[in-house]
């Protein structure tokens, strides 16, 4: 017997034709259906390998739901294969017959009776045909082997037997299935047994014999398929309520009472569910979200909320691993679910989604001009809202005020700066993040208001503040350089590094200095030690207030006379004189704690010391440099005080403002500034002549004013020398320097036949006697050109001023320290031709000067007489000097001059 005889043998009668076309159309879209090698029999098969009493082997479970399962169609012994094998032919290990392993894509049939039937099971796409449904939301489909492969045939146990059949019949394959919508029956192939095999019950008896018995066969074949058609159409889902109802009884009570109860949908899932669960480690977590969400759609059945509560735990473990943004999602659900789960994996989820918090977004500006912007993510809003963030701006006036150093600011600004990045990014953060800030916040808004109300008021609050910030960061290191007598403002500089304030921290630069200021000057004061910010002594600020009145009015009077009448620029600070203009950086004074300190500051500066010195100007530093007075003042030496502020600042405001700066030592060693002393001082010291009225901020002064100290000393020196003139003018525009002044005074005194150097060391003496003396001629001399008249006319006056503005403009040039170009000048300007015009105003300037009445309005500059120096063996040579009221100056220190004794004997 041939295969296709065998095939023959075995083939069962044709079904009617409607039954075979809605029996194969069911199975037809049951197999499209399962998709993939997990078919419905590879789920019966699951059974089999269960261990009802301990977790099922994932992997076994994996195996079989992938296998085919199929009997041998000659004797009915039920085999199981892999899916690689679908297609291929074997030998039956028990009967010998050739099998065809049927593909997955075709519902597996089973051989009742001789009859070749399809089961209910392989139709009905929600039932298992053993215990639970087998579609899931992630059915897998195996690939076929290679053709040539073996086939691993499993089980061999006879499944069907003679007792098991219908009709007594040995099963027999059906023909093929007619095309839907055909008319008729499908042509049957009749072909006789194989020969050399005995026929069995039911097949067609050899010709010759009796046929009854295969009509009777065949009939009871056809009978039995119709009957078992009827049966599995009539508990179908068409005829069972559409498959929701369960009992599959129809209405009345019918003949389909008899059928099986059918399950609801939900009672499908559940099992589904049930059967997914145990296998949940095979599954994705696309997959367990899925069925998560579906029991939660039915969470009022407990049941379904049961295994809810098992997929949410299972999505908690699986989250682990997941991007950020798919983390977030899944933990929003289970927070809105209520799982403690869900707050932790929100937690985890803000983390792993700070790299995409926010998410770029094109933006149109008013112009029209687009550009990218970045705007929070909106998961991660969600996220960060669930955890209790609130939004927090940053106030935009922050970035205003941060340029002044304001401590406050500071402060804020470096707190918000340490929190993380991510809070900064979408302007939110957790509460305790913003309470912190917000204290901070609060001083810093106080502290900037207060800045901005105060520069409303007087225009130069910020100005001063951002000169604050630019000396401390200046300021922070250096040394002192004798050398080059430099010196820093830091800690070390000023001999105080290594204190600390109250709360046990190193003092910074911000500790040791505070600051006021009075447009257009600023005004750094240096803090006692036992002093921390805001801490001035009342008497102290009175002091400064005292001067604010004094150095305000006096900037408005130089502007006026100097910067406006000569139209003069900014030169200094060095290589940023235009911005310092155009800003409004303020010109600078340093007051220090005590004398000590200032006269350790003067002496590194100067390389030598000056205890008598009150005040100078550096223009190295480009700062007067003071120090504290605030102790018990003699009345008589308020005005001289005074004074002494006055001449130093003239000094810098000039510094900043005349032509041909100079910014380093060895030039100012080798160059002059001014076309000669007379200029640079003889207009200082007349301005620091002033009348006041009022006190503190309210007072009233007049510059230019009679210098009563300084006309006390010419006076006193003229009748002490026998009523000679030791500078004329003409001798004080030949000094372009100290050393000059002092070399020119010294010769005027032995051509006098007032005093010769009888050693070097006392002709240091007579020096600096001179040059304190020059002060005072030059002072008088700058008097007498603006005030002295003829006929009720100013004789000088217009000439003095065009004098001074060629050598501010620098239309005088200088040439080292050669006098030439400013004595030319002068010259030219006065109208200067013979000695008779040099004796004409040596003249006018001698009667003019003695005929002044000091005005006493303030003592402090000895009377002048020579008697008052005692008798030959009396009185204290350290205070028989003349008056010396040339300290301040930035000039070399100038000795002790001669004393009285001396003058007057060498005048005799």
């Amino acid at each position: 017997m041939n295969e296709e005889d065998l095939h023959n043998r075995f083939r069962g009668p044709t079904p009617p034709p409607e039954v075979d076309r809605r029996v194969l159309q069911a199975a037809g879209e049951h197999a499209r259906g399962l998709g993939s090698a997990s078919s419905r029999l590879s789920e019966e098969a699951k059974p089999t390998y269960s261990n009802e009493s301990g977790p099922r082997d994932r992997q076994r479970e994996q195996a079989m739901s992938d296998t085919i399962v199929f009997p041998c169609p000659a004797c009915g012994t039920k085999y199981n294969v892999g899916p690689q094998h679908a297609g291929k032919k074997t030998t039956c290990k028990k009967c010998g017959a050739t099998v065809t392993v049927p593909t997955p894509e075709v519902a597996n049939p089973t051989i009742i009776g001789g009859t070749r039937t399809i089961r209910r099971a392989d139709i009905d796409p929600g039932v298992s045909a053993a215990h639970a449904p087998v579609q899931g939301p992630a059915a897998m489909a195996a690939a076929p082997a290679p053709a040539d492969a073996e086939v691993d045939m499993k089980g061999g146990a006879s499944v069907m037997r003679k007792n098991e059949t219908v009709f007594g019949q040995q099963p027999v394959q059906a023909g093929p299935a007619r095309a839907p919508g055909r008319a008729g029956p499908a042509p049957v192939s009749r072909a006789p047994a194989p020969a050399g095999r005995p026929a069995g019950p039911g097949v067609p008896a050899p010709k010759g014999k009796s046929k009854t018995p295969l009509f009777l066969g065949i009939g009871g074949g056809v009978l039995g398929l119709i009957v078992i058609v009827a049966i599995i159409i009539g508990s179908g889902p068409d005829n069972a309520g559409g498959g929701q109802g369960g009992g599959g009884s129809t209405a009345g009570g019918g003949p389909a009472a008899n059928a099986a109860p059918q399950k609801s949908a939900d009672e499908i899932l559940l099992a589904e569910i049930k059967s997914r669960y145990n296998n949940k480690d095979s599954l994705k977590t696309n997959e367990i979200e899925d069925y998560y969400k579906q029991c939660r759609e039915r969470k009022a059945k407990p049941d379904f909320k049961q295994y809810m509560d098992q997929w949410a735990d299972e999505l908690a473990k699986r989250a682990e691993g997941e991007p950020g943004k798919r983390l977030a999602t899944l933990a929003l659900m289970l927070d809105d679910d209520g799982y403690p789960a869900g707050k932790a994996m929100l937690k985890k989820a803000s983390v792993a989604m700070e790299d995409s918090a926010t998410r770029p977004v094109q933006k149109r500006r008013p112009n029209g001009e687009t550009y990218t912007a970045e705007e929070p993510d909106e998961i991660f809003v969600k996220v960060v809202q669930r955890l209790g963030w609130k939004p927090y701006k940053r106030p935009e006036t922050m970035d205003a005020w941060g340029t002044f150093d304001l401590p406050e600011v500071k402060a804020y600004e470096n707190a918000y700066m340490d929190i993380e990045e991510i809070y900064r990014k979408v302007n939110m953060m957790p509460p305790e993040k913003i309470t912190a800030l917000v204290s901070l916040e609060e001083a810093a808004v106080t502290a900037g208001k207060a800045l901005d109300d105060a520069h409303a008021k007087d225009g130069f609050a910020k100005n001063a503040r951002l000169a604050f910030g630019r000396f401390c960061e200046a300021n922070a290191g250096g040394k002192v350089n004798r050398k080059k007598r430099q010196r820093s403002w830091s800690l070390e500089a000023m001999g105080r590094k290594g204190e600390q304030k109250r709360d046990g921290t190193a003092k910074t630069i911000r500790d040791i200095w505070t600051y006021t200021y009075w447009k257009p000057f600023m005004v750094y004061v240096e803090l006692p030690v036992d002093q921390e910010q805001g801490e001035l002594s009342a008497q102290f600020k009175e002091t400064l207030e005292s001067k604010s009145a004094l150095l305000q009015q006096e900037h408005e009077w130089f502007k006026e006379n100097f910067i406006d009448a000569f139209s003069l620029k900014r030169q200094k600070p060095q290589f940023n004189a235009e911005v310092a203009e155009r800003e409004g950086w303020p010109m600078e004074i340093m007051v220090l704690k005590d004398k000590a300190t200032f006269d350790q500051y003067f002496e590194d500066v100067n390389g030598q010391p000056n205890p008598g010195a009150r005040a100078f100007y550096s223009p190295l530093d480009e700062k007067v440099i003071t120090y504290d007075d605030t102790g018990e003042v003699p009345p008589d030496m308020l005005w001289f005080n005074e004074s002494v502020l006055i001449h130093e600042t003239f000094h810098l405001l000039s510094d900043h403002y005349a032509a041909n700066p100079m910014f380093e030592l060895e030039e100012m060693m080798e160059k002059t500034r001014y076309a000669n002393v007379l200029v640079q001082e003889g207009i200082t010291d007349s301005m620091s002549g002033f009348r006041r009225t009022g006190e503190g901020r309210n007072a009233k002064y007049e510059f230019l004013k009679q210098n009563h100290l300084r006309l006390k000393s010419w006076q006193s020196i003229y009748e002490q020398v026998g009523k000679k003139n030791i500078y004329r003018i003409q001798d004080m525009i030949q000094c372009t320097h100290y050393g000059q002044c002092q070399q020119v005074g010294v010769q005027r005194l032995a051509s006098l036949g007032i005093a010769r150097p009888r050693s070097q060391e006392h002709a240091m003496q007579l020096g600096g006697f001179c040059l304190g003396l020059y002060y005072a001629a030059g002072c008088q001399a700058s008097y007498f050109f603006n005030e002295y008249k003829e006929g009720g006319k100013y004789v000088y006056r217009d000439k003095w001023w065009t004098y001074l503005r060629k050598d501010y403009t620098g239309e005088i040039t200088h040439e080292g320290v050669n006098p030439e170009p400013g004595i030319k000048a002068f010259k030219e300007v006065f109208g200067i031709k013979t000695d008779k015009d040099w004796d004409a105003m040596e003249k006018a300037f001698v009667e003019f000067t003695l005929a002044l009445k000091p005005e006493d309005v303030g003592r402090g500059a000895d009377e002048g007489r020579l008697e008052d120096g005692g008798d030959e063996g009396g009185g204290d040579e350290g205070g028989d000097s003349l008056p010396d009221y040339h300290e301040g100056c930035y000039s070399d220190p100038a000795l002790a001059g001669p004393t009285r004794r001396e003058l007057a004997g060498a005048a005799r």
